[in-house]
């Protein structure tokens, strides 16, 4: 999923362009938008399953999951296995009683059962020195912050316009960034390059990147 549309960034830069410029503006968008999401730390499409591994063999007990807001249907399943082979016999864990979600803001908090086991070990040394396994809980869930373009420019409204700002300003020194091959016909472009973003974008990043704990 992309933060803006071809058709907002042309209405933004009043460009009126061929289908060559078409295709050069939507592999620049898409390349701001994935930028967009590693900067946010956060997942852009709201629509897909997620899955992450969380580490708790150090005693934390709080996660910042990436996909937020946390869909209630279908519900998220948060899974412990000990030997994380992940074959179908995991632990399935129980709210409340073992953890619950803020599916607001993505935090999951790890409580009676699930917290961390004991006997989750293994042997590192000759000496029989041992530490605990990471990546023993698994989360399964449906989340993000949008499930369209067009319902994120809606939540989203500064970082869509930032966003614009970005393509049109890479648009803009197009015959000097990003060009790798060139024909008769048109451009092939690279996804993206890296560059300062601009202010009102780097701002409305800082305003709604994952916070961590």
């Amino acid at each position: 999923m992309n933060v803006t549309t071809l058709e907002r960034v042309k209405l933004a830069g009043r460009i009126t362009g061929d289908a060559v410029d078409d295709e050069m503006l939507t592999q620049l968008i898409e390349g701001v938008s994935a930028r967009i999401e590693a900067e946010l730390d956060r997942w852009l499409d709201s629509s897909d399953l997620r899955t992450e591994y969380l580490d708790d063999s150090d005693g934390a007990l709080r996660f910042a999951l990436r996909g937020y807001p946390i869909a209630a249907t279908p519900a998220p399943v948060v899974e412990r296995d000990y030997t994380r082979a992940w074959t179908g016999a995991e632990m399935v864990l129980a709210p409340g009683s073992s953890y619950w979600i803020n599916q607001a803001t993505g935090a999951l908090t790890l409580t009676g059962s699930l917290k961390h086991n004991p006997f989750a070990f293994q042997t590192v040394d000759q000496f029989y020195s041992t530490q605990y396994l990471p990546n023993t809980i698994r989360v399964r869930y449906h989340g993000g912050m949008a499930a369209s373009d067009e319902e994120f420019a809606a939540l989203f409204a500064d970082i869509t316009i930032g966003a614009n700002e970005e393509v049109l300003k890479l648009w803009r020194m197009r015959d000097r960034v990003g060009i790798t091959s060139q024909s008769i016909v048109g451009s092939t472009v690279t996804v993206y390059q890296s560059s300062e973003l601009n202010q009102g974008l780097a701002n409305a990043i800082a305003r709604h990147r994952r916070v961590t704990f």
